[in-house]
């Protein structure tokens, strides 16, 4: 698989995207610390005959934060490329921190989205966890380039260690068994999220939005909630205040080793379930 990147200036503002595979659209929205060069995922998708476009968010990748700081004008951002894309509508999957861009994006361009999934997906405005907030902008603050620097080296010299790291923060499963049962590939899928430069402007920014109750009720695309209980970086809290309030929605609950819900364990089952639900 190879992406074509490219950069975009649109009346909202300049957008860098990415695009893979041949067939019906999927625009989807990475979550914290990735950008348009993320591919988690997108292998089943683009096997089963769909093309990914991925835009990087604001504040991500090549995409200026002023190109949209809220949640909404992300929104607004995304339209733009549709249409420069000449794509009338497209499903649409977000996730982790993708979230609340993805419902402005769905409650105010409905016309613009066929099918709607949330892959381990932020609901609420993360600011409302006090202690979580609090941990996220320490971590993303003025020393986080440092610290990424770390890890990437970590994944270099000890991958298992950082593996093992990642899922004591990620998952609230016994580690121990995680690291007897993981295989080697799978170890080299979550080692992949770190080699990568550091992208603290958009995850700091994250921490900020804010979403209404009629963003929800906005919403018409048949939805797919897709969530594991185990999730330890976007609690299951998420899922279930998604599901209670779009009224056309389904709640998977991916049996994963928590956040990765495309990495390993229960991680078959999560892409035929998203598969069949585009259809």
């Amino acid at each position: 698989m190879k992406n074509i990147i490219e950069n975009v200036e649109t009346i909202k503002g300049k957008i860098e995207f990415s695009r893979n595979g041949e067939g019906s659209p999927i625009l989807y929205l990475h979550g914290s610390l990735s950008n348009c060069n993320d591919d988690i995922g997108h292998k089943p998708l683009i096997e089963a005959g769909y093309s990914i476009i991925t835009p990087s968010r604001p504040g991500y990748g090549n995409t200026p934060i002023t190109s949209g700081k809220t949640a909404e004008q992300a929104a607004d951002l995304l339209k733009e490329l549709l249409d420069y894309l000449k794509i009338d509508s497209a499903n649409v999957i977000a996730v982790s921190g993708g979230g609340l861009t993805e419902l402005y994006f769905a409650s105010k361009y409905s016309n613009k989205v066929k099918k709607l999934i949330l892959e381990s997906a932020v609901s609420k405005p993360l600011f409302e966890d006090k202690e979580r907030y609090k941990n996220a902008k320490s971590f993303y603050g003025k020393g986080h380039k440092y610290i990424w620097f770390l890890l990437n080296f970590m994944g270099k010299t000890s991958k298992r260690s950082l593996v093992k790291k990642t899922y004591e923060l990620f998952s609230t499963c016994d580690t121990k068994r995680i690291m007897q049962e993981i295989k080697k590939e799978e170890i080299d899928a979550v080692i992949k999220f770190y080699q990568k430069k550091p992208e603290n402007v958009g995850a700091l920014n994250d921490l900020e939005q804010t979403i209404t109750e009629e963003v929800f009720q906005n919403i018409k695309a048949p939805t797919l909630i897709v969530h594991s209980k185990e999730d330890k970086a976007v609690p299951f809290s998420h899922a279930e205040n998604s599901k209670s309030k779009i009224k056309n929605s389904e709640l998977f609950v991916a049996e994963t080793w928590g956040h990765f819900i495309w990495i390993g364990k229960g991680s078959d089952e999560v892409n035929k379930k998203v598969i069949g639900f585009i259809g």
